[in-house]
């Protein structure tokens, strides 16, 4: 339990990272509430916290500015994961980037102001940093050019949130994660593997060319990152990619997911192109040594991380519980 129980709000608490986000901030005894407008999100996944008289679930958006000053009320800190985390689907639904990852993010950084919200932690992404001429790449690399418009969203949201730290006296976290990877999965290579290996055994559709690499991080440790920086970052603004060793390409990724699921002789239909759709970062690995001289460095290297999360996610998919 926590030495310093607070009051917070989670914005995608419902969703792949929130849910379990949620998790240990219950274990560590703080109050929370929960929005999600379960988009993405699923209630399944924090369901069996109802009972729980320190857990509240909201069904609403960010973008709600009466909803949003509503539940500031007495809180201490937010932890923002909600977003349009589908970048993919980003290329061809640009509004909703826009409307929840920009907008939404304003709106809920006044309601911050309004009630007098002293801390803010960001879910923001490496896609930020577009395609970087130099990898590993640290949080200092410039210029941010996205080429997604859910990493422009992000990029726009940590500038919105540094901008209220300078003017309202608020302290910040902005977390640029690798490629989080784990239960309660809604979307992600690892994820869109098993649902077609369990249409068409025989055969894989795989986006690109396979060559595909990037880093890949356990969402424990994503949370566990989190936390810790949380507690022992302690500027006005403490930015931390969340990453570690390694990267893993998507080729791999088909062969460790095809294994997870006990199958063989699989034939794997490569689209083509060095990139899996438009937006996509076909090399990506993020320099971790800001985190890691803060005294943190995560349990699973990137290819332990996607062979631990294949394995639960076809657990959990063979059940139906996504």
């Amino acid at each position: 339990m926590s030495s310093d129980p607070k009051k917070i709000l989670v914005p995608g608490g419902a969703g792949f990272i929130g849910s379990h986000l949620v998790e240990k901030l219950l274990e560590q005894g703080h109050e929370l509430i929960v929005v999600d407008d379960l988009s993405l999100g699923k209630k399944a996944h924090i369901s069996r916290f109802l009972v729980n008289n320190k857990f509240e679930f909201v069904e609403g958006s960010i973008c709600d500015e009466s909803l949003m000053n509503e539940l500031c009320r007495d809180v201490s800190t937010v932890f923002h994961l909600a977003a349009n985390s589908d970048i993919a689907a980003s290329s061809t639904d640009n509004k909703r980037d826009f409307e929840v990852g920009t907008l939404g993010t304003f709106v809920l950084l006044n309601a911050c102001r309004n009630r007098n919200v002293s801390e803010i932690v960001f879910s923001s992404t490496s896609a930020v940093y577009g395609e970087p001429t130099f990898r590993p790449t640290a949080e200092d690399y410039g210029p941010l050019l996205p080429v997604s418009h859910y990493g422009a969203s992000k990029l726009a949201a940590e500038a919105m949130i540094t901008a209220f730290c300078a003017n309202y006296g608020m302290r910040s976290w902005i977390y640029r994660f690798a490629n989080i990877v784990g239960p309660h999965a809604t979307h992600g290579v690892i994820y869109d593997f098993v649902l077609r290996l369990l249409e068409c055994p025989d055969e894989l559709k795989i986006f690109g060319d396979g060559t595909q690499e990037k880093s890949y991080l356990h969402v424990s440790d994503c949370v566990d990152a989190m936390l810790f920086c949380w507690k022992n970052a302690k500027n006005i603004v403490n930015l931390f990619n969340l990453a570690h060793t390694g990267t893993v390409k998507v080729s791999d990724i088909a062969e460790i997911t095809v294994s997870a699921m006990g199958l063989k002789n699989v034939h794997y239909a490569y689209t083509g192109g060095d990139r899996g759709w438009v937006g996509d970062v076909p090399r990506m690995e993020l320099s971790f040594e800001k985190l890691k001289a803060l005294g943190w460095t995560a349990s699973m290297n990137s290819r332990q991380a996607v062979e631990k999360a294949a394995s639960e996610i076809v657990k959990e998919m063979s059940v139906g519980v996504l």
